[in-house]
């Protein structure tokens, strides 16, 4: 019902547009050392954010001065509990696993409701996460502090305002976090911040700390490899030969291809080597992720060929192709 947008006054249709390579590098929303949004385009096919990695990092350093077990524990927060339970860190599920409110201050209604996964974390929600607005320095949820009632004593019902619903309530913003003073802390950097959005907007991920579960956490590679084989180049030698190009190409970002597990096979006769023999080793790299083999052999016209590739990624993973094609004149 509407006029198409003219391809033309896009950046794509722009001369010289080059579009992003996004098998080795990805595109981000980033900030600026003045706080402007920019563009970033980082060395890497894919942007993740891990709690171990990216987040813990954060915390030891510029957090647990003020949240502590055995220190100060400003808002009985803790934030430097790393034993283990089922392979996750106190600290982690303090802030992403806390519904029924067994740590620091409660709800007044008993335990978190909704999508919030703990005082500090709604899930998926980093505009509506208590965590980021203290990380932030403001309310970024749209909502004003007076817009909700709210206990004048954090986690005291029978603090709320006189007659106020107590499912109602709702969480204020009453300050930014700031380094203790002659701590040598500094401030959060807004790459730090962003990293911290990003990572309850992509749901609060863990890897284990317990090697025994590694094989099941996020950095696990679940996904089989990406396999591609077209149909082979074929052509007619005057002395009866065929020429015949044959490639395939493969990719996995989760844990890599095993290249040396890789099998090729062939339903005729390929350098000498028998139908049904391995043929993968005969493959070179003309680009990255690609395999190639140029080769010249006689295949009867009254055979369907085939070639079949067989991939395997780091996590075990397979993929397996089988590519049918017709012979021409």
């Amino acid at each position: 019902s509407k006029a198409p947008l003219p391809f033309e006054q896009t950046a794509a249709g722009k001369r010289g547009f080059l579009p992003t390579d996004l098998s080795h590098t990805a595109t981000v929303l980033a900030k600026a050392a003045s706080g402007a949004t920019e563009m970033r385009r980082l060395a890497t096919s894919m942007m993740d954010v891990e709690y171990r990695t990216d987040i813990k990092p954060i915390l030891q350093r510029a957090c647990v001065q003020c949240h502590s077990k055995t220190g100060r524990q400003e808002a009985k927060l803790v934030l430097d509990d790393y034993a283990l339970t089922d392979g996750f860190e106190g600290t982690f599920l303090r802030l992403t696993q806390d519904a029924e409110a067994r740590f620091g201050i409660p709800p007044v209604i008993g335990s978190w409701r909704q999508e919030n996964a703990s005082r500090y974390i709604r899930k998926f929600q980093s505009r509506r996460s208590l965590l980021a607005w203290k990380v932030f320095g403001a309310r970024l949820d749209g909502w004003r502090n007076e817009d909700h009632p709210t206990e004048s004593t954090p986690g005291d019902a029978s603090t709320l305002p006189v007659g106020a619903d107590p499912s109602m309530a709702d969480l204020d913003f009453t300050g930014t976090i700031m380094p203790p003073p002659n701590s040598g802390v500094t401030a959060l950097t807004e790459h730090e911040k962003m990293l911290i959005a990003r990572w309850i907007d992509l749901g609060a991920p863990s890897d284990h700390a317990d090697p025994q579960y590694a094989r099941y956490g996020w950095f696990s590679d679940e996904l089989k490899p990406t396999l591609h084989v077209p149909t082979p180049s074929v052509g007619l030698k005057s002395n009866g030969l065929r020429s015949m190009y044959l490639s395939f190409s493969a990719h996995d970002h989760g844990s890599g291809i095993q290249w040396p597990k890789t099998s090729v096979t062939a339903s005729f006769d390929v350098a000498g080597r028998a139908a049904g023999r391995e043929l993968a080793d005969l493959f070179a790299e003309t680009s990255p992720g690609v395999r190639s083999l140029a080769v010249q052999t006689t295949v009867p016209r009254t055979l369907r060929p085939q070639i079949s590739v067989r991939v395997v990624d780091g996590q075990g993973n397979v993929s397996e192709r089988v590519r049918s094609f017709a012979l021409v004149r």
